[in-house]
């Protein structure tokens, strides 16, 4: 029985020194195991980085107008247009004028009256009177009187500022306005276009009936200033409505407004050439440029001639339609000859 049991107790033995000596399970092979550990974060971020930038590439670089249209508009006239407020000032001064230039002709004609009533006067004081005596008090009398009427001619003409016109400065008045209306409607024609212009008809008669309604009802020069003033401002308001709807005004563009707008379009292709180069590297950046300077030189004859808003927008909306459609179709080409040299890479070479 000994015999039998030795073998078996030296087995349990050594099997559990076996067991004492064995490492735990997580410390076999700990360089190995420490090794894809390593590789796991120095190439994540790599890969997730290239997965990154071929999403990227799969997304168009230029999506919208390197300068939108609607930058133009900034050079347009901030301060709003009062050509018709002007017209009825202008007028409202024209008969000012009219009406003291013939209350001056009147009042010099009462003093040229008065002025050949006391030498008719005088000479016949001169040639009635019997003595010096008596002649010196007439000449007295005479021009005591005289004076004190001249006197009083001037000073009414004086302190008058300007009456109410007759009827027949008014009726000239209305047709003057009439005549300045249609010169500025031909004005804003030329400024805002031909619909515009035909908008305003209703504006400019309506400003040349409320004139006229005025000259007729007024009974003071004050209220005849306030009113006036009334009718223009009104017109002005009119027209601002109808030139924000209707209005394709001319748009006009300095030196310094080009080189403004030029220096906005560099500055957004410079972002689309970092976007280019950190996506496709160098090379393709000279690409963009040759694409870009195109584009530019349209952009320059348009600010040198820019016409109407509505034909610089068009023109300009079709040099940023252009420009993106090159741009998508070079970055189509670039995903292709990548996508050539990844899969030349990737070929099995034999061993």
């Amino acid at each position: 029985m000994k015999t039998l049991l030795r073998p078996l107790v030296c087995f349990v033995v050594f099997a559990g020194l076996c067991a004492a000596c064995t490492p735990p399970e997580e410390d076999v092979h700990p360089k190995k195991r420490s090794s894809r550990s390593d590789n796991l974060k120095r190439y994540m971020p790599k890969a997730q980085e290239l997965r990154a930038l071929e999403q990227a590439r799969s997304r168009p670089v230029v999506d919208g107008p390197l300068l939108d249209a609607a930058a133009l508009k900034e050079f347009l006239p901030k301060s709003p247009d009062t050509r018709i407020s002007a017209a009825v000032s202008a007028q409202r001064v024209a008969l000012q004028n009219l009406v003291r230039e013939e209350f001056a002709r009147r009042a010099a004609d009462k003093i040229a009256s008065l002025i050949s009533r006391f030498g008719t006067e005088a000479a016949a004081a001169a040639q009635s009177a019997q003595t010096p005596q008596e002649l010196a008090a007439r000449m007295e009398e005479l021009n005591a009187r005289y004076t004190e009427a001249l006197s009083a001619a001037s000073q009414e003409e004086t302190a008058r500022g300007w009456g109410l016109p007759d009827k027949g400065q008014s009726r000239l008045s209305k047709q003057d306005l009439q005549a300045v209306f249609q010169r500025l409607s031909a004005e804003l024609e030329r400024d805002y276009g031909a619909l515009c212009a035909k908008k305003a008809e209703p504006v400019l008669r309506k400003a040349a009936d409320g004139y006229a309604l005025v000259l007729s009802s007024v009974k003071t020069p004050e209220d005849l200033d306030e009113q006036f003033a009334r009718v223009g401002s009104e017109a002005d308001e009119a027209f601002a409505r109808v030139s924000a709807k209707y209005g394709d005004p001319a748009l006009t563009l300095t030196p310094e407004n080009a080189a403004a707008l030029k220096a906005r379009m560099i500055s957004a292709h410079q972002q689309v050439e970092q976007s280019f180069e950190k996506l496709y590297g160098k090379d393709a950046v000279l690409q963009t440029r040759a694409l870009f300077e195109r584009y530019l030189a349209g952009a320059e004859k348009l600010f040198a001639a820019p016409g109407r808003l509505s034909a610089a927008t068009e023109r300009l909306d079709a040099l940023n339609a252009a420009y993106r459609e090159e741009m998508t179709a070079l970055q189509v080409k670039l995903n292709e000859d990548l996508e050539q040299k990844l899969l030349a890479a990737r070929i099995v070479r034999p061993l």
